[in-house]
């Protein structure tokens, strides 16, 4: 994954309240289609929007992602936020059937995520037991989530891209907490 151009960016200001292991960030920014957008946050960890590739005929838009700064994956929202076969919280696109303006109109987009792949490892092998795959047989136990997101949009521009009708360019707001272990 590459780093979204400065002038993409546009405005990248964490603004940071550490409380113990706790923290807080906000971030702003602004994206067009096709191209990703990363911002460091504390613990080693990024928040991200993963542009669809191949789009169309993939539905254009982002996925919202919290991983690593040196991994690609895991990804560390998908397993704090159900559904986890249809739509989410993370699909910042039209897949499912949505148009742009019904992709627009869920703000403030609130999600959970991990800030440790061992605890979303075990929480998609949770999901796995439970949701995916049931067995029967006694589950692992499904460790809770650490942070919480809130995404909105501010303003963004719809356009074709191909002959499908997307999100062309989006600025947006962050703000990500992590609370304090106990």
């Amino acid at each position: 994954m590459t780093r979204a151009p400065l002038l993409l960016m546009i405005l990248l200001a964490p603004m940071m309240a550490w409380a113990g292991e706790g923290w807080t960030i906000a971030i702003s920014g602004e994206v067009r289609a096709g191209e990703d957008f990363t911002a460091e946050l504390p613990g080693g960890l990024v928040f991200a929007l993963d542009a669809t590739r191949e789009a169309p005929p993939s539905p254009p838009g982002w996925t919202i992602a919290v991983r690593k700064a040196d991994q690609a994956e895991p990804d560390l929202v998908w397993p704090a936020n159900p559904p986890y076969r249809f739509d989410n919280v993370r699909y910042l696109d039209t897949g499912y059937g949505k148009t742009p303006e019904q992709m627009l109109e869920w703000k403030p987009r609130r999600f959970q995520f991990y800030d440790d792949p061992a605890a979303a490892e075990a929480a998609r092998r949770w999901i796995e037991a439970v949701v995916l795959w049931p067995t029967g047989q006694e589950p692992p136990s499904r460790p809770d989530p650490a942070g919480v997101g809130v995404f909105n949009i501010l303003e963004s521009r719809v356009g074709l891209i191909g002959e499908q009708r997307a999100v062309t360019w989006m600025r947006f707001e962050a703000r990500l907490t992590v609370e304090p272990s106990p």
